[in-house]
Formats: structure tokens, sequence, C-alpha cells
């Protein structure tokens, strides 16, 4: 079952229909625990103070927005839950644009809507009509205290709500680009060329993660050989080497599949 990150409505005009967020991604990524050497304890991270080397409290923290080299403006947190937008319980469709006119540099995450039980109907009729005319949706809605900009278009016979960027945050390439540089007709001519000869249908499925797929082979080889450690923390005994590869061994099959 799909876990589902908000509920709510999809309404444009006179058309209200009851939604859920789920994720369209998942991280993928093999991550790891940092341990302390000489007992395999796990490591927290913790705010230290840069003038005693002390650790500090979350109670006797601040926030402070840099003004200055060393200077700061501190914002409280009953500042910060004034400004708190309230949760939405329905993304409004602001207005419909061309997919294409929208820059890929501008996209962000992208999430499924999955219709609640009853509106099967009206949820594929816009799946279809979006698909149809190549148009998506732009809304804002609030989610964990955050306001979003979003995209909803239709991806594989389904609602996709890809979150994006807002335009202050996209940085120009003015200062990268070479500027006004000539290039010769046959130059372009050849590099083109070789382009449309070397262009294919994109297949995702043909591409993955080499270093990851190598990473967890190691860790398996380990884990056969070695079993897994286990923290001064825990009560149990050693994890037995047959479990611990059996974990490894699945991870991997996620990554190639």
């Amino acid at each position: 079952m799909p876990s589902y990150l908000w509920s709510g409505t999809l309404t444009f005009g006179l058309v209200t229909l009851p939604v859920q967020l789920s994720p369209a991604v998942e991280s993928g990524q093999v991550s790891f625990q940092m341990l302390h050497k000489k007992d395999n304890a796990p490591l927290e991270r913790k705010y230290v103070c840069s003038k005693d080397d002390k650790v500090v409290s979350s109670r006797q923290q601040a926030r402070g927005f840099q003004v200055g080299k060393d200077d700061y403006v501190i914002i409280t947190d009953s500042e910060l839950e004034s400004l708190a937008p309230e949760r939405s319980r329905s993304i409004e469709i602001d207005r419909f644009v061309d997919i294409d006119d929208i820059d890929p540099i501008y996209f962000n995450r992208p999430y499924y809507l999955v219709p609640d039980e009853g509106s099967e109907r009206p949820y594929t009729l816009l799946v279809q009509a979006l698909a149809e005319t190549g148009q998506a949706g732009i809304a804002k809605f609030v989610m964990k205290a955050r306001e979003h900009l979003v995209a909803i278009l239709a991806v594989d016979e389904a609602l996709c709500l890809i979150t994006l960027h807002f335009e202050r945050q996209r940085v120009s390439a003015e200062d990268i680009t070479p500027g006004k540089t000539r290039v010769s007709h046959d130059e372009l001519d050849e590099l083109s060329g070789h382009i449309r000869r070397a262009t294919r249908k994109f297949d995702p499925g043909k591409f993955r993660n080499e270093y990851e797929i190598e990473l967890m082979k190691i860790v398996r080889k380990k884990a056969r050989k070695e079993g897994a450690v286990k923290s001064p923390k825990a009560k149990t005994k050693k994890i037995k080497k047959q479990k611990a590869v059996k974990k490894v061994t699945e991870t991997l099959k996620n990554i190639r599949d």
C-alpha cells in the first residue's frame, strides 16, 4: 500500500476531486550510519558552540539571519509561527499552461495524486484531458508548513504533481555562458548530424547506478565473511551472517531493478 503524505481536494472551476498525495520516487541512495571505531556505538549530530566548544541544547538555541560577517538578526519561534501558512485542504488550479512552456530547470520533486474511492471517473477524465491537450495545471498549496508551487500533469494514466522552484530560486546562466562565439555552418551541421544519428528513445531502465551496485557487492561480501557488528546499546546478540546477507541482497536487488 502506498504511503500518503497529504489528503484533500483538487479543484478547478466547478470541479472538486478528492485526492491523496503519494511519493512518485524513492531516494534509492545507499546510506551509512557513522559509528565510533572504539565500540561501534552510533554517533549523533549535536550543535557545538564555536566560542566555548560546548554542546548546546535545543532550549538554548536561537535562529539568526546573517546580515554581516559576525552580525545576525534574531528571529524567534513565535515570529516564525505567526508566518506559518495554514495547511491546505485543497489544491486549487489557478491556470493551465502548455507543458513545453515549463522550463525543466523549474522541476523539483514528483508525486502522484491518487483518487479517493468513488472519484475514479472524474479523475480518469482529467487525466485523459490533460494528456490529450498537453497541458499542465498550475497551483499553490501548503504541505508540512511550506507553501509549494506545483504543476499537475498526466503521466502513465495517472495525475502527477511536480513541485516547482520559484522564479527567485533560478540561477541565471549569464555568468557561465561563453557569450557570442562564432561557429561555422559546417561545424554545426556535422555535430547536429551526429546527434541525430545517436538519438534514441529515452529508456531509464537501461541505466543503473553502477557505483551503488558495486558498493553493495562489497557490503554483501563482508556480511558473508564477517557478519554484522552490534552496537553496545543493543540487548540482543550479534546478528547472524545469514540474516545480514539476506538484508544486503534485498537492497542490491532493489538497486539493480
